[in-house]
């Protein structure tokens, strides 16, 4: 699983036998499962429903806090929503994280607090695509005057054992 280190990917047999969620569902729980123990160790319940669970913003929260550590927008983040206005605010929270990081959606606030489990399937989806691969590994840069023509050599390794075409 993108983002996982192997240790972690131990699959719980009640999760695997379930009759409400596919095997497809049921891997992107695991990996919103591992993301939040490493933010909230101490808290061991398992993730079983999609639409409360993400109520709070808080998973979505661990999944952006393990790949990016310290951005602005999560700095107040409340870890325990206890009413409507700190659930919002948290869902902003996220919204605005994504945004800081380049992550183009069409989640908002309205979506995240009310959203359906088919919405947030598809939203952590996408994440689950996007947001481990989405750290620039170097950054180039092309200093020219508009309309001047400018180039650069750029050579691209494959760190891995297989052959990309």
């Amino acid at each position: 699983m993108p983002g996982l280190f192997k240790e972690e990917i131990n699959p719980n047999n009640c999760i695997l036998k379930s009759n409400i969620y596919s095997l497809s569902e049921i891997v992107v729980l695991k990996w919103l499962q591992v993301h939040k123990s490493r933010l909230y160790s101490s808290e061991r319940n398992l993730i079983k429903n999609f639409r409360i669970d993400f109520r709070d913003g808080t998973l979505l929260n661990a999944v952006i806090q393990s790949h990016y550590k310290g951005l602005s927008a999560l700095k107040n983040f409340k870890h325990v929503a206890t009413n409507e206005e700190e659930i919002r605010f948290n869902n902003q929270a996220v919204i605005n994280a994504l945004k800081e990081i380049g992550v183009k959606n069409s989640a908002d606030i309205n979506l995240l607090t009310n959203a359906t489990d088919r919405e947030i399937l598809m939203l952590v989806l996408e994440l689950f695509f996007k947001i481990p691969y989405y750290n620039p590994k170097a950054k180039i840069e092309f200093n020219a005057i508009l309309g001047e023509v400018c180039s650069k050599n750029v050579e691209i390794t494959n760190p891995g054992k297989k052959k990309i075409e």
